[in-house]
């Protein structure tokens, strides 16, 4: 999550500078440093929101008390930000500019910087929404976690179904609010302003990152409880902080989909800058096709990368499954019988003289990377093949699908596995109560 986010960031940062190079009046003001300031501040102001932080943790009760902490920290961050960049915008900006190469779709004339502060803003405010709209459809504090419990004790199928309608329907307010900021940016400050919405969603990105980190760190820690054999009661604290950690997360994974899918379009403006297009028609057959082939490739990645998955996991129960005949366990039917004897010396972790724990390592590894070589060839090759076959308008068209494609499956496959992943430690830690 942190190399994503950190790379929308650059990408947003490049994006933005390539378009506003393109301006006489920010050039000569210096203007051109306004998404570096923007950021620069937004690490200043998270470091002081996570000073609110701490001094926090006092009121903390309960589990609810410690999501509410944690995911508070986005709105201080958001509320802090929003005049800082209304004051960076006064100083730095000029009255007015023209942005964009003469004479192409991606120019735009009398830029006011009041129109250009409104770019970050929009773009910000729609991070804070998105993030909690996110809470809403994973937290178990609400209705929809809530309604995919009960359904878990109906039976498997029922909570596959519900968890991906669950899914689907809470990508529909982020796409809302995305468009609307998109519509906003562009009206305003053109292809520029879409690379300044996109850096003033990320501009509270460490903040973002913080609450984000909080669920592995929990859930390695009721791992290290298990692995110490504590008492039951700390595995069940270490699962609700976890439960948090996964709403919080929650969270940052729709706030980085949100600023993913702004940053696409900001370098689908610093594409249409540099390759000067002098229109875009979507009723050009070339744009057309472009678009729905690009519609596909998100589907292509995911079926590459899941079956890449799935190849790795089977693999791994390959080797496990040789580690238990090499401890002769004997397994007849549902009922496993461990004869004693045999198993005295036994050592898992070295098997006639064969380290297992460094197979397992090399398994998870090898196809870890080897699986990734051709989504990544598909998704770095593809784009270059159409420029080259077809020209700039088919990429135009392709890039279109692919971001249209991609946020809308992002968006509901997250929620969906955040949402279940839930359901799972509230079922487990009721279990757990129970038992303790």
């Amino acid at each position: 999550m942190g190399s994503d986010l950190f790379g929308s960031l650059a990408e947003s940062t490049c994006a933005a500078l390539l378009v506003s190079a393109t301006s006489d009046e920010l050039i000569t003001k210096g203007a051109y440093f306004y998404p570096l300031l923007i950021t620069g501040c937004g690490i200043i102001v998270c470091i002081l929101t996570a000073q609110i932080a701490f001094f926090s943790t006092s009121t903390i009760k309960k589990y609810e008390d410690l999501e509410k902490i944690i995911s508070r920290q986005m709105w201080i961050s958001s509320a802090f930000l929003l005049p800082t960049i209304y004051v960076i915008s006064v100083i730095v900006l000029p009255e007015s500019y023209s942005i964009g190469q003469k004479e192409t779709v991606s120019f735009k004339a009398n830029v006011s910087k009041w129109d250009t502060m409104i770019c970050p803003m929009s773009g910000l405010i729609s991070g804070l929404i998105i993030g909690f709209v996110t809470e809403y459809y994973t937290s178990m504090t609400y209705n929809p976690v809530k309604e995919l419990i009960h359904g878990c004790k109906q039976g498997p199928a029922i909570n596959i179904i519900l968890g991906l309608a669950l899914g689907y329907m809470s990508s529909v307010i982020p796409t809302i609010l995305i468009a609307i900021t998109l519509y906003i940016s562009y009206q305003s400050a053109g292809m520029f302003g879409i690379a300044l919405a996109a850096i003033g969603m990320l501009s509270n990105l460490p903040i973002c990152l913080a609450i984000d980190g909080y669920g592995p760190i929990s859930d390695n820690a009721g791992g290290l409880a298990t692995m110490c054999e504590l008492r039951p009661s700390a595995r069940v604290i270490t699962d609700e902080l976890d439960s948090a950690g996964n709403t919080t997360a929650a969270i940052g994974k729709g706030f980085a989909i949100g600023s993913a899918c702004l940053v696409a379009f900001a370098l689908y403006g610093a594409f249409v800058t540099r390759t000067q297009l002098l229109k875009l028609n979507l009723n050009s057959a070339l744009i057309f096709s472009g678009l729905l082939f690009g519609s596909m490739i998100p589907y292509i990645f995911s079926a590459m990368t899941i079956r890449a998955v799935g190849k790795a996991a089977e693999a791994m129960v390959h080797k496990i499954r040789q580690i238990f005949e090499e401890a002769k366990i004997i397994m007849d039917g549902d009922d496993t019988r461990i004869d004693m004897k045999k198993l005295e010396g036994f050592d898992p972790t070295n098997l006639n003289g064969v380290d297992t724990f460094k197979d397992c390592i090399k398994i998870s590894t090898r196809h870890s990377l080897i699986g990734m070589i051709m989504p990544g060839l598909l998704v770095m090759f593809t784009p270059i093949i159409i420029g080259v076959l077809f020209g700039p308008n088919a990429v135009a068209g392709y890039l279109i699908g692919v971001i249209i494609s991609g946020i809308q499956m992002a968006t509901s496959s997250a929620n969906s596995g955040g949402a279940w992943d839930n359901c799972k430690k509230s079922i487990n830690s009721k279990i757990k109560k129970k038992i303790s």
